[in-house]
Parts: structure tokens; sequence; C-alpha cells
């Protein structure tokens, strides 16, 4: 059985620590974070991005208008993540969606003909602080 995030099996005990080092596994490991690092990653035809590229997180009164905001983007071809709301926002609900930035003008179309509109939307800036935006 492999454990979730590495390379290896786990062992007898079930620890789940690596086995020795032996000639093939820095070689498989290399593949493996080269494919990570480089492979398009897909989830339902919608490329999913990175936190470094300028994002946009969404902030809705609860889970069922995050989970019906979701299945609209994605619908709609807007590429997102599904996110803890970070700590510095509050919401009645613990998950907000992130969307890249470039993508604003798009969400905020599909959104507004779903009657979804979020709480609040906020741009992250270095440190980990949250700037309040218009969607």
């Amino acid at each position: 059985m492999f454990v979730a995030g590495y390379p290896w099996e786990c062992n007898s005990s079930g620890s789940g620590a690596p086995p020795a080092r032996h000639e093939g596994h820095d070689a498989e490991l290399a593949l493996r974070l080269e494919w990570y690092h480089t492979e398009e990653r897909k989830f339902e035809g919608v490329e999913l991005t990175r936190a470094t590229d300028p994002v946009l997180i969404l902030i809705f009164r609860g889970t069922h208008q995050v989970l019906s905001a979701e299945k609209r983007l994605k619908a709609g071809g807007v590429p997102l993540r599904l996110i803890p709301v970070p700590r510095r926002l509050t919401s009645d609900c613990g998950l907000a969606i992130r969307i890249p930035l470039d993508q604003r003008d798009r969400a905020r179309e599909i959104l507004s003909r779903a009657r979804l509109a979020p709480v609040s939307a906020h741009l992250p800036r270095e440190g980990g602080e949250y700037d309040p935006v218009s969607l």
C-alpha cells in the first residue's frame, strides 16, 4: 500500500518510514518530483493553478453557496480551488474559493447569472494580509 504523498510503500511495521536507500530509489523519486512539477494537472477538464499566481479569494455565506458557486464556475471553465477560509478572514462557512485574478470578470458574470454573489472578495498580500476588493 502506498502512503499518501510518498513514492515508497509502508514497511512491515506500518510506520510508513522510507526503506533504506538503494540505487533505484533516488532515480524514482527524481522522476516523480519532475512529473509533479511539470505535468499539467487537470481536474474535470479545468487546469488548476498554483497560489504563486495572482489570485482572488471568494467568501460565501455558507457551504451550500460555496458548493453551488464551485459547480457553476467549473461548468463555466473557471479554474478554481476550494480552500479553507484563511484565519484572518471571517465567514459563517469554513470554505472559500480561490480563482486566478485574470478570471475575475468571467467569475463575476457566471455568479451574477446564478445569483450567487459572494459576501466578500479578497486579494492576498505579502505577510499573510488580505485586501478587500469587489468581485
